[in-house]
């Protein structure tokens, strides 16, 4: 049997995924220890990226930044550790106590941690029993492991040898991408029961049937429409380029390209500080505006013009909105729907009228 042995696992090998070099470096931390004269050492397998001796790393889920004297991979000296390597990493900054195993070394802003996660959940057909609504499991991902409930997206119940969307609800932080995968584990007794992949690694709080939908089409989207679905999810308010990196999950030069395809396409805008915008939230701000100046023509239908101000105050209340209230009046600009003169505006069917009653008393006047 040893011959067939040999064959599954290449059989087996030649379906697995290369490590990526490019994007963001990530390190689990498997063990962390001292060395006299050297300081705190950890040690992982670097998942992807790569990094260099005198760049820092960011330690999640603390958050800590921390400075890399010197690099080890697979017991040499090495300037650089790449993806797929077995490293250690001199981190003189840290004490041991401050890290454990578990941890992810990571280039900073790429990765953050997360308490909900999306996942197509595989549930064995060897698992002992279902698993129903709001189970407590145990995650495993990487060298960490955590205590989740399961939310089913799709059924009260998952049985074995079935495969499901669910949102686990973790009861300690993960710092995961989408498409990673993980096991999982039942509560007691500990037996593995299943595994998947990650869908979403920063989703809002889902409900049975419409967040199933969510979830199902988030699955299936090219990373395009998953940048614009971001985009929309961060409303007028708009998502910063390095919060957007890590939503996404997708390296920043990509994520680049595919924006820049989105603002060709008029389903994304930036504004200053790598501010974005999605279709929605302009549209959104749009028809806010539009219904401000109806409200202050109707107002003060006399004045040709209305004060710029007085037009964000309505639509764009919250300082935060602002941004996209600037961009928004410039495409309308563009547009012919208003007239912006400095810091007076009018809609571009606005003329000035009389009310009726001061019409009247006009008229007998002259």
């Amino acid at each position: 049997g040893l011959d067939a042995l040999v064959a599954e696992l290449g059989r087996l090998a030649l379906n697995i995924q290369p490590r990526l070099a490019e994007g963001g470096f990530r390190l689990p931390i498997d063990r962390v220890f001292t060395l006299k004269g050297i300081g705190t050492v950890v040690t992982g397998t670097v998942v992807s990226g790569s990094l260099s001796t005198g760049e820092t790393v960011a330690a999640l889920p603390r958050g800590m930044q921390l400075r890399v004297r010197s690099i080890q991979v697979h017991n040499e000296s090495a300037p650089r550790a790449c993806a797929g390597q077995r490293a250690a990493l001199n981190l003189p900054d840290a004490a041991k106590e401050e890290l454990e195993r578990g941890d992810v070394l990571a280039t900073p802003g790429s990765v953050a941690p997360s308490l909900m996660l999306d996942a197509r959940l595989h549930l064995s057909a060897r698992a002992p029993h279902e698993i129903v609504q709001r189970a407590r499991v145990r995650i495993h991902h990487q060298t960490r492991e955590v205590m989740a409930r399961v939310v089913l997206l799709e059924a009260d119940a998952l049985r074995p040898g079935e495969s499901a969307l669910v949102q686990l609800r973790l009861e300690s932080p993960l710092s995961v991408l989408a498409g990673d995968a993980f096991v999982m584990r039942s509560y007691s007794p500990m037996f593995v029961i299943g595994g998947g992949t990650i869908v979403d690694a920063h989703p809002p709080k889902r409900r049975k049937v419409s967040g199933a939908d969510d979830v199902a089409r988030h699955e299936v989207s090219p990373a395009a429409e998953r940048v614009a679905e971001e985009l929309d999810r961060g409303g007028t308010r708009g998502i910063r380029l390095a919060d957007l990196c890590v939503r996404c999950g997708i390296a920043d030069a990509q994520l680049r390209e595919l924006l820049q395809s989105l603002r060709a396409e008029r389903r994304a805008w930036v504004g200053r500080q790598d501010l974005w915008f999605g279709l929605d939230a302009v549209e959104q701000m749009q028809s806010a505006i539009v219904a401000r100046l109806a409200q202050l023509h109707t107002q003060e239908p006399l004045r040709a013009t209305v004060a710029l101000n007085a037009v964000a105050s309505g639509a764009a209340p919250s300082p935060e909105q602002r941004e996209c209230f600037r961009i928004t009046m410039e495409l309308l600009r563009e547009a012919g729907k208003v007239a912006l003169s400095g810091e007076r505006v009018a809609l571009a069917t606005h003329s000035p009228q009389w009310p009726p009653r001061l019409a009247a008393a006009r008229d007998r006047l002259m």
